[in-house]
């Protein structure tokens, strides 16, 4: 059963099914653009084949805000790449909206994230703008509200979206009608807002289609309406791109850095008041080149946070910091596996960069991280499907085992009342107890196997469950996980002291008719005729008689007894002969059975008779020496014997066919 078990346990752990299919390895470099489930790209993106909704394992305990891990979030979006996120400064909240889903298709819901809470909106909007990923989405300050533009519907982002909504007050608004000209239709595009200039600032994206068309232009927009900044931006200015990362504007100069044109970029530029500087040579050590990089103000540190990303087939988990225009990367507590396009905005709120889903190498994760100062936590870690195939295993094994004891020490004692009905108790003055001795006595086997049995089960919830447990939804979820834990895996010491407290052996009597066993709830009896010594040596001072259930199906069962209550049972005068034959004699280092001597007087009504002479030769092979109907001959001196006895009753000689 426990080989039985460990294959179901390797199987689930193995095979975890999750809402979005079945994981997949991510593609070798460089992924091919036909893929089903490709995005379109100019030389490298992750697969979107196969996507898998399982959650990936994470590395727990990490640092929080303050230095402290933050409480496990109770819901969480599902897994997204591609969505739009912004803090919303009035309403004081971060706001997501759309990206792509496990399976590959755009979606239109919108969350909002608060004080560790995730909230799904999409039930309660009246209006909403159409599914998509990819969008570009900003705090637009100077109107105090989020701005949403463009973005892509379909895998191939062709065509793609051109149009203009605004959150504002937990309502959408479509502001397509009254922007003036806005922007190309484009997705994978960068924006944020400028502070020092006052309006938003969108660059670049792509066009979609077969043979997407990266773009370089500048647009703003402020006060409801979009501006071509192409005729205000003098000197050189960045190729075009899309999926770069942009941020800054605030407490910093915005600054782009990195991106995908036909491969992938790696420049940091700034811009301010129309004018785009190249900071590449300036700005020292620089991440390596990769797009769908987050990118995000932290203004408690005064400056730029970039994290993750993808370059042709590697998924980035390292971090960087830009301050003062120089690049420096953060070593301490970075992505385990790596990231990319996931989506990060700081929460003025909460205090700390909030990280929202995204892909990574061992398939997709629908994680929230925070970041503060230096450390990342995640805010629900999950186990990988081994870890949850244990946990079902660490419940459900001790209670099949469980089950399993105590039903065998049922049906033992049903069998074992059948076996009390052949041999009624005889007189107490007939009865010789042998008691067991000794500091490692039978009768605290039971008692000592359940506490060792106790403290594993302990250990195993201390390291194991608790855990577990602790990686859920906070500590409602703990609790509820750990009560029944502790219930469930009590079980299995409680059923082992309970079926062996009432098992082994605590004195030994023998008597004319056979052998009783006093245990600490009940005796069992066992006529001589039932009973066999083992046939292996004695160990540690204890010995093995086996007996036989009656019934249709005879079975088979055993005693563990000491020393001295063996050479009790073995030389007792009515205990038949062939009981200490010469193999079981040379075990305890004894004289084999000699011929019985004529049985003791006694009351009880199943004591046998006087014991027969041992067969003369003349009468070898003739004799019958019959209990039942059937006999067998024995292949030494020629007497027959039943089949119920095992051994010669006339030199001890096993018998054929019975070992």
């Amino acid at each position: 059963m426990i080989v039985l078990a460990a294959l179901v346990v390797l199987a689930v752990g193995t095979f975890t099914p999750g809402a979005g299919g079945t994981r997949f390895a991510p593609p070798s470099p460089p992924p091919t653009i036909a893929s089903a489930h490709s995005l379109p790209g100019l030389g490298g993106e992750p697969s979107r084949a196969g996507l898998c909704a399982t959650p990936a394992d994470r590395a727990c305990g990490l640092a929080g805000v303050e230095g402290s891990r933050p409480a496990n979030l109770a819901t969480n979006p599902p897994y997204i790449e591609f969505a739009s996120m912004a803090y919303d400064a009035v309403d004081g909240y971060v706001v997501m909206f759309g990206g792509l889903d496990s399976s590959g298709s755009a979606t239109s819901a919108t969350w909002t994230y608060h004080n560790r809470t995730w909230t799904d909106l999409s039930g309660q909007l009246a209006k909403y703008p159409p599914a998509r990923w990819a969008g570009s989405m900003v705090y637009d300050a100077a109107d105090q509200q989020l701005l949403l533009f463009g973005g892509c519907v379909t895998l191939s982002c062709y065509p793609a979206l051109a149009d203009t909504w605004v959150f504002q007050g937990g309502h959408w608004t479509d502001l397509s009608a009254t922007a003036g000209v806005a922007p190309s239709a484009r997705g994978r595009a960068a924006m944020t807002w400028d502070g020092p200039d006052g309006y938003a600032l969108l660059f670049g994206g792509s066009l979609g289609g077969a043979t997407p068309q990266t773009l370089s232009d500048a647009w703003s927009f402020g006060h409801g309406h979009w501006t071509n900044l192409a005729s205000n931006i003098t000197g050189a200015r960045p190729i075009g791109r899309l999926d770069a990362s942009l941020a800054g504007g605030s407490t910093v100069p915005v600054v782009l850095f990195g991106g995908l044109n036909g491969s992938n970029i790696g420049d940091t530029w700034s811009y301010g008041h129309g004018v785009w500087t190249n900071l590449t040579a300036s700005a020292g050590t620089a991440p390596s080149p990769r797009h769908g990089a987050m990118f995000a103000e932290d203004p408690l540190d005064g400056n730029l946070v970039l994290a993750g990303g993808y370059a042709y087939g590697t998924y980035f988990g390292d971090v960087w910091s830009l301050a003062s225009g120089h690049w420096s990367r953060l070593t301490a507590n970075e992505f385990p596996d790596g990231l990319y396009a996931g989506a990060m905005a700081f929460d003025a709120a909460d205090g700390y960069l909030l990280v929202a889903t995204g892909g990574e190498p061992s398939g997709v994760t629908d994680g929230t991280w925070t970041y503060v100062h230096g450390n990342w936590s995640l805010l629900n870690p999950k186990s990988n499907g081994f870890g949850g195939a244990f946990l079902i295993f660490a419940l459900v094994f001790p209670v099949t085992f469980a089950v399993a004891i105590l039903a065998g020490h049922r049906s033992r004692r049903r069998r074992e009342r059948a076996l009390q009905a052949l041999f009624p108790p005889p007189p107490d003055s007939e009865v010789r107890w042998v008691p067991t001795v000794g500091r490692w006595a039978l009768y605290r086997d039971g008692v000592v196997s359940g506490v060792f049995l106790t403290i594993f089960t302990l250990f195993l919830i201390a390291i194991l469950i608790i855990p577990l447990a602790a990686s859920g939804s906070g500590a409602a979820g703990a609790a509820l996980l750990l009560l029944p834990a502790f219930v469930i895996l009590l079980l299995l010491p409680f059923s082992v002291i309970y079926s062996s407290g009432r098992s082994v052996t605590r004195s030994v009597g023998t008597c004319a008719s056979g052998v009783i066993v006093r245990r600490s709830k009940s005796d069992l009896r066992i006529p001589w005729a039932y009973l066999e010594p083992a046939r292996f040596p004695a160990r540690r001072g204890r010995f093995v008689f086996t007996y036989t259930y009656p019934g249709k199906t005879p079975m088979v069962g055993a005693i563990l007894v000491t020393v001295d209550q063996a050479r009790a049972i073995l030389l007792h005068p009515n205990a038949p002969r062939w009981i200490l034959s010469p193999m079981v004699a040379a075990i305890f280092g004894m004289t084999p059975a000699a011929p019985a001597s004529p049985s003791l007087p006694s009351n009880d009504p199943l004591a046998p008779g006087p014991a027969r002479p041992p067969p003369s030769p003349t009468r070898a092979g003739t004799g019958s020496a019959r209990i039942g109907a059937q006999v067998q001959k024995c292949p030494r001196c020629g007497s027959l014997m039943t089949m119920r006895v095992r051994f010669c009753s006339n030199c001890g000689q096993p018998l054929p066919g019975t070992g």
